[in-house]
């Protein structure tokens, strides 16, 4: 039996580590989407280096991604967001546009989106 295909933007965090775990023991094939490499590795886990500030190639979408669980945030802590509230506000909001246009041109079932830096 073939195993659905998730893919976890920002899953190298510390929230996506946790989120990535818990797929795969549920034995989900695991796409990881984030600037640096995650912190274990695993052959149900792949890979994919990539600034969601930036447009997703859609060359590059795999197919047969059925959810998204986006997590992927630009942090700085609260004296960075305070110093810098309009550079924080666009890079996250990027990365939630682009992450959403991912969602579309995989034809992802479920898009879930936890939440933001900024709450």
């Amino acid at each position: 039996m073939k195993k659905e295909m998730v893919v976890v933007t920002g899953g190298s965090g510390y929230l996506g580590t946790e989120v990535v775990l818990q797929l795969v023991k549920l034995h989900f094939r695991v796409i990881v989407i984030d600037i640096v490499p995650p912190v274990f590795q695993d052959k149900e886990v792949i890979f994919m280096r990539h600034d969601l500030t930036m447009p997703f190639p859609s060359k590059k979408i795999p197919n047969g991604v059925k959810y998204i669980i986006h997590l992927a945030a630009k942090v700085g802590g609260i004296a960075f967001a305070n110093a810098y509230p309009a550079s924080i506000l666009k890079n996250n909001l990027l990365i939630d546009l682009y992450s959403i246009t991912f969602a579309k041109e995989a034809r992802a079932k479920r898009f879930l989106y936890a939440s933001s830096s900024l709450v």
